[in-house]
């Protein structure tokens, strides 16, 4: 998931007010379904899910910061051996989308061909 803003406080604060508006009885509900389980295997990625560390998110993972930081963090990801991909969720779809596209990619040095080749399509 992908929460950022002009700043890593900007950010910040957004996952601290979605993490304090959490839907308590929704959470509660989902731990309820991820252990009726009796017998999950070790590495259930519902018993993921519910790690109190971060439930908001489903514990998916988490890109928080400026711009500049998420780029960098993507930049890093793209360095691990035999990834070939990466899927991305973003708090808001719209704007997260837009945003990624016009202020995140073109800072990504991984993705400098797809910035060049968009920019002389244009």
């Amino acid at each position: 998931m992908v929460i950022t803003g002009e700043t890593d406080a900007e950010a910040e604060a957004k996952w601290q007010l979605y993490k304090e508006g959490a839907d308590l009885e929704a959470l509660a509900w989902l731990v309820e379904q991820a252990t009726a389980d009796k017998n999950p295997a070790g590495d259930s990625n519902v018993r993921h899910a519910i790690d109190p560390r971060s439930m908001v998110n489903i514990n998916i993972g988490l890109l928080l910061g400026s711009y500049a930081k998420v780029a960098h963090l993507l930049d890093e990801m793209a360095t691990i051996p035999g990834l070939a991909g990466v899927l991305l969720t973003f708090d808001e779809f719209i704007s997260g989308t837009e945003i990624f596209g016009e202020r995140i990619q073109p800072l990504m040095q991984c993705r400098k061909h797809v910035t060049s080749q968009a920019q002389a399509a244009a």
